[in-house]
């Protein structure tokens, strides 16, 4: 027994103007499925013809383009990737300049070291997070704007 069930979304914005009918195709999808479906137990030679099924007719929903949410996650991977060379560069100079060894030299052990550096780095991302959305909300980021701000900053700290 095949029992199927097609969700979709057919919600409209704008309900107070009126817009011309189209056509929702979820019979067809319905039949593709239990055609799909067939074919999977009985094989390629078993079909079911689903006949007079008709489309549902629905308003028109108006197709919007949001540059913003096109642009967003470019943004987000420059800003994590602008991490990278500042992370690498602090790491670079403390091998050049032997700053960890300068510290044993001086009689401090590795609990200092490694605090003072876990501090700056967390720093250095709270500062790049901070000012990732602060640009995010003041150009309109959906995910900045729908989102609650404690989720941002769990999501943020996540990495």
């Amino acid at each position: 027994m095949l029992n199927f069930k097609g969700w979709y979304n057919s919600t409209c914005k704008n309900n107070k103007v009126i817009r011309p009918m189209v056509l929702i195709r979820v019979p067809r999808l319905v039949n593709l499925a239990s055609n799909a479906y067939l074919e999977l137990l009985k094989g390629s030679q078993t079909k079911i013809l689903c006949e007079y099924i008709k489309e549902i007719p629905k308003p028109e929903t108006k197709l919007t383009l949001d540059i913003t949410s096109l642009i967003g996650p470019l943004f987000f991977t420059w800003v994590i990737l602008l991490l990278f060379p500042v992370i690498l560069t602090t790491l670079v100079y403390e091998k050049q300049q032997r700053l960890r060894i300068m510290m044993k030299m001086h009689g401090l052990g590795d609990a200092p070291y490694w605090i003072v550096s876990y501090t700056y780095f967390v720093l250095v991302s709270i500062l790049y997070m901070l000012c990732f959305a602060i640009f995010g909300s003041a150009i309109g980021l959906n995910f900045f704007r729908l989102n609650d701000c404690s989720i941002q900053l769990v999501f943020f700290l996540q990495k």
